[in-house]
């Protein structure tokens, strides 16, 4: 079986755990934010790869930057409109999973539903799926961020505008007092 039809398997289980609250699902590699499966069933959201890599990547660097203990295998966000993201971080990869929390209970997917997704997730061949990765690797230089104030500074008013065009495109608009 191939590391899409194994990933593919893996988000069928997560469909029929979830039942109608699973709404969408896209799982990738961290260093070069690629998605490692090909279903168009999924990925319903492409920009949602490149956002969440960079949420989980400024969630990481605040922790270590706040003396907190590490981001452990997964985070939750909850928006407006009754729906919930998971953000799972295992080794290299990342998955996120959109889900309608008016159509499932919180206690089945704590408590079914995703110790069964790490489960699964903890049995596949890493290195099957790290080979399947370098495919579409982007070389270092383009993926580099750099640290200078003005870098730091386009990032930082460029990344929420980002995200609130995401939330939008997840839970119809939303309104954000201006900044400051």
């Amino acid at each position: 079986m191939s590391v899409d039809e194994k990933l593919l398997s893996i988000f069928e289980s997560l469909k029929q755990d979830l039942g109608e609250g699973f709404l969408a699902t896209d799982i990738w590699d961290t260093a070069n934010a690629q998605p490692l499966v090909k279903s168009h069933d999924y990925n319903q959201y492409p920009g949602a790869i490149s956002l969440f890599s960079e949420s989980t990547r400024m969630l990481n660097k605040t922790l270590q930057e706040s003396d907190y203990p590490k981001l452990g295998n997964y985070y939750l966000i909850n928006l407006d409109n009754n729906n919930l993201v998971v953000v799972i971080s295992i080794e290299t990869f990342q998955q996120f999973i959109l889900i309608d929390l008016s159509k499932v209970q919180m206690g089945i997917l704590m408590s079914v539903a995703l110790p069964n997704l790490l489960s699964s997730l903890a049995e596949l061949d890493k290195s099957e799926l790290a080979a399947e990765s370098k495919a579409a690797e982007i070389p270092a230089e383009k993926d580099a961020v750099k640290d200078t104030p003005e870098e730091q500074k386009s990032r930082k008013i460029r990344v929420p505008s980002a995200l609130r065009e995401f939330i939008d495109a997840l839970t119809g608009p939303t309104f954000f007092p201006p900044r400051t």
